[in-house]
């Protein structure tokens, strides 16, 4: 019997790409335009606050190396530990896929581009793939707060629903530090935001079939080198 499919999740993955196509179209500059002064060619956020860019940038992203940290170490010290790997390797994914993507989209950042006081001409998402030099698209900073969706495996399914809030809002929060400061358009982030939820919800699928079985080999693997360091030092 075939499982049914995750029809919210896939719902939500979708929603946030039309969402990015939609503001890639009519959202991306009235919305940066709250952002930037036309007369004094200046952004609302320079980036130089200190202590907004420990709360919207440094922690937010410290926070995300540990947890994937932990969740390598933590294994060796438990039993299992299919799904700890599982959501290391896939919090990482959402990183990286977007530097990859970025190579190939050449999308600019909005501080960048002509009518921001930049240098660059504003192109289509087709002319950028062809012609542009940017590396926005999508967004990365947002990867690490939009990124955490993965992590909701770890939660029992009661808590998913607060976890999906508090990421979604995490996510957000980054996003607009970097709307306001002009190194982001909100279709980027809208981009990133549906990338890692899909990467979610592969990590989630792979767990029900293979958590039991990689748990087992796991526990294996330990205990063979478990003899092995206990024969040597006897």
């Amino acid at each position: 019997m075939e499982k049914p499919l995750n029809l919210p999740g896939i719902g939500f993955c979708v929603v946030s790409f039309l969402g990015c196509i939609v503001s890639f179209i009519w959202l991306d500059n009235p919305l940066q335009l709250q952002f930037f002064d036309l007369l004094s060619q200046k952004w609302s956020i320079t980036g130089a606050e200190s202590l907004i860019r420990l709360f919207c940038y440094h922690i937010p992203k410290s926070f995300f190396g540990a947890l994937i940290t932990f969740l390598l170490i933590k294994p060796l010290f438990s039993k299992g530990g299919t799904k700890e790997i599982f959501a290391a390797i896939f919090l990482l994914f959402s990183p990286i896929s977007v530097a990859v993507i970025k190579i190939f989209t050449g999308v600019e950042c909005p501080k960048d581009l002509l009518c921001y006081g930049g240098h660059q001409p504003e192109l289509s998402l087709l002319e950028s793939m062809f012609k542009g030099t940017g590396r926005c698209f999508p967004g990365g900073h947002v990867s690490a707060g939009f990124g955490l969706y993965v992590a909701l495996t770890l939660l029992s399914p009661e808590k998913r629903w607060k976890g999906f809030i508090a990421i979604t809002f995490l996510g957000h929060f980054m996003g607009f530090y970097q709307i306001a400061r002009g190194y982001h358009f909100i279709s980027h982030n809208l981009a990133t935001m549906g990338l890692s939820y899909g990467f979610f919800l592969i990590n989630q699928t792979l767990l029900k079939e293979l958590e039991k079985e990689g748990d087992l080999f796991l526990d294996k693997l330990k205990g063979f080198f478990k003899i092995r360091i206990f024969s040597k030092r006897f």
